[in-house]
């Protein structure tokens, strides 16, 4: 971890927040109880590989897995917000209307993101210390109804 995630990490510590990491995010169930969240969100969610399984972006399959395994753990009337950045590119890896139709959910609503609108967010790549974001303007979130 960084010098400041360390530091956002002893202060909502002392403020009496639990802070977990390195959690695998496609087995939260094994980690959490059933029912414990209303929204969870996956920011810029990538495996660090472009590589493909059987034909399949892993990318695609991350996501897949992570929606599967938070299913477990969400309340009813649950949701997942997972952001990304808006480009054909990144549309075509993730295909989330294909995915909430093979795990049988509705289809996602798309809201603009906007980092800006939070100053100290800060975004770092799965393997590099640098941003992923910075040489794109246009990011989505995507709320699945769980």
């Amino acid at each position: 971890m960084s010098e400041y995630t360390e530091f956002n990490a002893r202060v909502l510590k002392q403020a009496g927040i639990k802070v977990l990491h390195e959690l695998d995010a496609t087995k939260l169930h094994k980690n959490f109880y059933s029912n414990a969240f209303d929204t969870i969100i996956f920011q810029f969610p990538h495996s660090g590989s472009r590589e493909g399984i059987n034909g399949i972006n892993v990318n695609y399959l991350l996501v897949k897995k992570f929606i599967i395994s938070a299913s477990y753990i969400l309340k009813r009337d649950g949701v997942v917000l997972i952001t990304i950045v808006d480009s054909g590119f990144y549309n075509n890896m993730f295909r989330f209307g294909e995915l909430a139709e093979e795990l049988g959910i509705s289809h996602p609503v798309k809201y603009r993101f906007d980092p800006k609108g939070y100053p100290e967010y800060e975004h770092k790549m799965t393997h590099q210390d640098e941003s992923g974001i910075d040489n794109y303007s246009k990011f989505a979130t995507y709320e699945f109804g769980i």
